[in-house]
């Protein structure tokens, strides 16, 4: 809107995070080969490889920079290795 915003104007913008209880999360190096699929683009498919080195596919959920949450593929407890080299 030309006639409320100007140069020099600020605006203060608070975002409300979205809070997961029991989230299963891996970080984000942990992850090989993030591909989205359809029809929700928020999830994606990925592999983390296994301490034992094996591949094991993933869906993901919610990210941020660090972690993203593991909706299916991983249990709690599940070792991964990251950088994906066993």
């Amino acid at each position: 809107d030309p006639a409320r915003m100007r140069p020099g104007v600020s605006v203060k913008v608070e975002l409300r995070p979205h809070v997961l209880a029991h989230a299963l999360v891996v970080p984000r190096g942990a992850l090989i080969a993030v591909r989205s699929t359809a029809p929700t683009p928020s999830t994606a498919l990925a592999q983390v490889r296994e301490v034992a080195g094996e591949l094991r596919d993933v869906k993901l959920g919610a990210c941020d920079a660090q972690v993203c949450v593991v909706e299916a593929g991983l249990v709690e407890g599940d070792a991964v290795v990251i950088g994906g080299a066993p």
